[in-house]
């Protein structure tokens, strides 16, 4: 199996993912029907720095390391760093601690490539056999564009993180390497498609990536601490990242070549920024510092609603936009028990002066205390967990399929589609075991030929074999929403022990895979000597885990609060209208838009655009090209069923749905001015639950 970046790519409004392993959560540009002026100006409460520092200040408690910048209507709300950026020699995250900015690299490549476009040094339809000698037929084709949206077929990465991968090995690697499917027509998350492109920038400027990145980019808009080497790092001022109570280092922990990061990551991740140079970043984009607007259409939608993503599963970085309320957001997480992707909208709707469900109180624990309550307990239920100290909190694993179920909370999603999932992972592993890696290469979608992919799995399941002997069985302990959309996590049995695997899914797509994770399980911290709560920074859920003593010594009892329930008389969970549609131009709208949507057919989606989209919506974009991306979202998505309402005016609706195929989806139907009756534009973001 792999140890993989997770990153995610969303454009809200609101857009969605695309970088994963990610994302993590999964970016689909679905459907921009038109975007042609700016949003209005939007009314929004006047918002209360102190609410977001609480709000941030209580989720320390739950090990949230970062740092947090908001900005609205050109002010900085609130510019602070939050935990530890290194824990054992207690150095604080401040203004100036560097993060791992994941795959946000990606948009310096892709706005360093439409620089040299508008410079005229190299087009978007240039075949990448201008740059690359020695091509296969099937690759000679591809275009400097396919590379830049995903579709030029490669698979997802080309090696480990931590693997040190010079230029040649990569362009070995991946030009020798099969493609997973036919260029321009499927859209493949790339790593790889972003390393090529960075190796066409050092060719076309005669420079290194890096070396450009700073003389067109991060110097002429004042990021003077972004970068890889050319930055002159203080000692502690870079971040490291925590996972399960363990220090996973910084990313100069991850070997590097002379000249910068592994090509593994070059182009695609691996950059360093700070809160600071990446808000400066923002500053740029909204002038023409870097880029002339014509270009700027072509990096992302500059006058809608974004969120672009980045990160490993463990650091996470966020960087939200929201041109109509004038808000800026940029999150850092090196912790991933709270993950910027998490708290991000929460975020958003304080920085609009909503409130949001406050994190519960915790406080700090006794470790003499925490040592006697480790143990393994059986509850009434029949659910079976294991309770160990890690650090300063408890750590719960389930022991048996009724202990996993307990502790992950609420089941959401297509059951159907669940058991899809759980069923193709058990088929990989068992496959696995018997020396057939040919299912997950095909599944994952790896960049390299399967000849080094092969032996890579053969070691993977001899060290399993040589640390606890013979082979048992395979259990699937569940599919739940997790990083990316779901993951499914298995437990493998061995005649001397037990390893565990986690499989993450984006949009019904085997997105990433980490072999020999620990025993799943949920942090609990204290609240008092014998209560525990754990916290759901994205649902508000909560578990509450109380240690009764009994006749026999000490019983445990686990609780679960809905996470409706506020944990403080200030923070509340937004309210939001029934479920059905209201009876008002956008209500009408996306009733009309559902039923087509779920029908499957082409002819009633056509006449769904022709009635209902706006003089001008209808002249932004081909019909053809309309119904591409309606085929792309019934494949991803499947049927969509109403779940909820957020926001219902005369002029726009958001409204929340359950996709088939699993998760959660927003969609925001905004009429236009002109012609109040027609659609100027629906935005589409997929949710991870």
């Amino acid at each position: 199996m792999l140890q993989l970046s997770l990153c995610s790519r969303r454009s809200r409004p609101k857009l969605c993912h695309e970088r994963l392993l990610m994302r993590l959560r999964y970016l689909i540009v679905l459907l921009t029907l038109c975007s042609l002026t700016p949003f209005a100006s939007a009314q929004v409460a006047a918002a209360k720095p102190s609410q977001i520092d609480d709000y941030l200040t209580r989720l320390i408690g739950f090990g949230f390391s970062g740092g947090v910048l908001v900005s609205r209507d050109g002010q900085v709300l609130i510019d602070k760093g939050y935990g530890s950026a290194d824990r054992k020699r207690n150095i604080p995250v401040t203004k100036e601690t560097a993060f791992d900015i994941g795959s946000n690299t990606k948009d310096f490549t892709k706005l360093a490539i439409l620089q040299l476009v508008e410079q005229k040094k190299l087009g978007l339809d240039d075949p990448i056999s201008r740059f690359f000698d020695n091509l296969s037929a099937d690759k000679t084709a591809i275009t400097v564009a396919q590379l830049m949206d995903h579709t030029a077929g490669f698979g997802l990465y080309s090696g480990r993180d931590d693997e040190k991968v010079s230029k040649e090995e990569f362009l070995r690697r991946v030009l020798s390497g099969p493609l997973i499917s036919e260029p321009g027509k499927k859209e493949n998350y790339s790593n790889p498609g972003y390393g090529l492109l960075a190796a066409v920038i050092e060719k076309v400027s005669a420079q290194s990536y890096e070396q450009y990145l700073y003389d067109h980019i991060f110097k002429p808009a004042g990021m003077m601490s972004t970068g890889y080497l050319i930055p002159k790092w203080r000692d502690g001022q870079i971040a490291h990242s925590y996972a399960n109570g363990e220090d996973r280092g910084s990313t100069f922990d991850v070997p590097h070549l002379p000249d910068g990061i592994s090509w593994s990551l070059r182009g695609a991740g691996g950059t360093l920024s700070t809160l600071g140079d990446m808000y400066k970043f923002h500053i740029a984009l909204e002038g023409d510092r870097l880029l002339s607007r014509a270009f700027k259409s072509q990096l992302f939608d500059m006058d809608g609603p974004s969120t672009l993503v980045g990160g490993n599963g463990i650091h996470y970085f966020v960087y939200l936009r929201e041109p109509a309320a004038r808000i800026a957001i940029l999150i850092a997480s090196t912790d991933a028990g709270v993950r910027a992707t998490e708290i991000d909208e929460h975020i958003l709707s304080l920085a609009k002066g909503k409130q949001v469900a406050l994190p519960p109180q915790t406080v700090t624990g006794d470790p003499s205390i925490l040592a006697k309550l480790a143990s393994s307990y059986k509850l009434p239920t029949g659910a079976e967990v294991i309770v160990s100290v890690r650090g300063d909190r408890l750590f719960v694993a389930g022991a048996n399929q009724e202990g996993f179920n307990l502790l992950t909370g609420s089941k959401r999603g297509s059951p159907e589609q669940i058991a899809r999932m759980s069923a193709q992972v058990k088929a990989l592993l068992e496959a696995g075991v018997n020396g057939d890696h040919s299912l997950v290469y095909k599944a994952i979608g790896a960049a390299m030929p399967f000849e080094e992919f092969k032996p890579r799995q053969d070691a993977l399941w001899q060290r399993r074999k040589d640390q606890f002997g013979q082979f048992k069985g395979i259990t699937i302990l569940g599919t739940v929403p997790g990083q990316g959309d779901y993951v499914t996590t298995a437990r493998i049995d061995f005649e001397r022990g037990v390893d565990y695997a986690q499989f993450m899914w984006g949009g019904g797509v085997l997105r990433g895979i980490r072999p020999s994770s620990p025993p799943p399980g949920v942090d609990f911290f204290p609240q008092s000597s014998n209560v525990f709560v754990s916290f759901k920074p994205a649902s508000g859920e909560s578990i509450i885990l109380e240690f009764k003593p009994d006749e026999k010594g000490t019983g445990l009892s686990l609780n679960v609060r809905p996470s409706a329930e506020p944990h403080s008389p200030v923070g509340a969970v937004e309210k939001t209208v029934s479920p059905n549609l209201p009876d008002t131009p956008p209500g009408r709208v996306a009733a009309a838009y559902v039923k087509a949507f779920n029908s499957g057919d082409e002819k009633m989606m056509t006449e769904f655009f022709l009635n209902n989209l706006s003089k001008t919506s209808i002249a932004s974009r081909s019909m053809e090209e309309r119904l591409k991306i309606y085929h792309r979202m019934r494949d991803d998505l499947g049927d969509l069923e109403i779940d909820r309402i957020s926001e219902a005016t005369e002029q726009a609706l958001t409204v929340f749905m359950r996709a088939k195929a699993g998760g959660d989806v927003e969609l925001r139907f905004e009429m236009d001015a002109a012609e109040p009756q027609k659609l100027k534009a629906l935005r589409v973001e997929r949710r991870p639950n």
